[in-house]
Order: C-alpha cells, then structure tokens, then sequence
C-alpha cells in the first residue's frame, strides 16, 4: 500500500486535534457568543452545558438560520436570545483514540466541519475539523514525497 494512504490510515484523532477548545455555554447569550467567535477567529465551537458536557454545536450557520426564519419579523437583536434555543443539539462526536478516517467519514456523512472530541464523561478535550482532516492529508503527501526523493 501506498506510504501516504498507510500513515493516514494509522492516524488517530488525537493525533491531529486542536487541544484548545473554546466553548462556549448553553445559558450564553448569542451575542457574546457571536462576539467572542470574532474575537478568536472562529465559526464555530461546541455547547457546553453547567458540568462541562458537551450539549451541541453552535456555528456560523445557526445564527444564518436564525436571521433568515426571523427577517420581516423585525427581530435583529440577539441580545436577548440564548445558545441553546439556536444549537444544533444532539451533535455527533468522536472520541480521541477513534481513527482520523472514522472523524472524517462521520463529517462527510453528516456534512459538518467540525467534531467536538469527547472525553467518557462528555467533556470537551478536542476539536476536529474539515482543516485538520485536510492538513493531515498534506502532510501525508509532504512525507511521502520526501521519502522518494
């Protein structure tokens, strides 16, 4: 088998993770939530509820959702609107030793760029996304081209 193919089939999920995980809390407000996604550059993070476990995910595309159901209705302002009346609830996960192909076919099935990665208590210790599945690609490639030269 090709030496790319065998090391992206060897990769584990941990072993590509973002470790930093910024979540934010089902009882949040959308527009802090909303400010702190702009503050760190993301579209996206996982819902946690008042213990730590993961309750959802709360993108991009929730707050277009919402603003399209609401246009016309003259609701603008998600001061007063709250996380878990906007997540997607019941978010799939993967758990650190589970294989990258498994986290990618699950995003791929699902057509969703991130996986909150999940500890046995339901905690956050990770997340993967669409990026990391893709970086991992590459390197792959990077490796096996060095290995021919």
């Amino acid at each position: 088998m090709d030496v790319a193919v065998d090391r992206l089939m060897t990769l584990k999920v941990k072993d590509v993770m973002t470790r930093k995980v910024i979540c934010v809390t089902d009882n949040q407000r959308l527009s802090d939530a909303a400010g702190l996604f702009l503050e760190k550059g993301i579209s996206g993070a996982p819902v946690v509820d008042q213990d730590g476990r993961c309750v959802g995910v709360l993108s991009a595309i929730d707050y277009v959702r919402r603003a399209h159901s609401t246009r016309g209705a003259g609701v603008t302002d998600t001061a007063g609107e709250f996380v878990y009346g906007e997540m997607s609830p019941g978010v799939r996960f993967v758990q650190p030793e589970q294989t990258l192909l498994m986290a990618a076919r699950i995003m791929c099935e699902k057509h969703v760029h991130r996986l909150p990665v999940l500890d046995l208590d339901g905690k956050p210790v990770g997340l993967i996304t669409s990026m990391d599945v893709v970086a991992a690609l590459v390197n792959a490639i990077d490796e096996r081209e060095a290995l021919t030269r």
